[in-house]
C-alpha cells in the first residue's frame, strides 16, 4: 500500500542575521497554484495556518517557520489545522 503524501510540510531554519526583530517566531507560507488552483481556497488555507500559528506558544522567536502545502487538503476546519500544524512542528523540534 502506498504510504499517503501528507498535504503539509514544514522546514525550519535559523534567522540570517541577529538584528532588531521583533519577539515573536516568523512565518513563512507557500501555496502554489498547481497544488490548490483557486485562489479562494488558497486564502482560506492561509487564514487558517496564520490562526494556528498565532495561537501558537512557546515558538523560538529565533526561528523562521516556513510551511508548504503540498496537496489540497479538501474542507478543513481549524482544529483540524491545529493538528497538523502542531505534529510538523513537534516533529521538526524533535530533529
Amino acid at each position: 500500500m502506498p504510504e499517503v503524501k501528507p498535504w503539509l510540510s514544514l522546514k525550519v531554519s535559523n534567522r540570517l542575521e541577529p538584528g532588531n526583530y521583533s519577539i515573536k517566531a516568523s512565518l513563512l507560507v507557500s501555496i502554489p497554484k498547481k497544488s490548490v488552483r483557486l485562489a479562494t481556497q488558497r486564502n482560506r488555507i492561509k487564514r487558517l495556518i496564520r490562526e494556528v500559528f498565532r495561537n501558537k506558544s512557546g515558538l523560538d522567536p529565533e526561528k523562521v517557520y516556513a510551511f508548504r502545502v503540498n496537496q489540497y487538503p479538501g474542507d478543513i476546519g481549524l482544529k483540524e489545522a491545529e493538528k497538523i500544524m502542531n505534529q510538523a512542528i513537534d516533529e521538526s523540534a524533535t530533529e
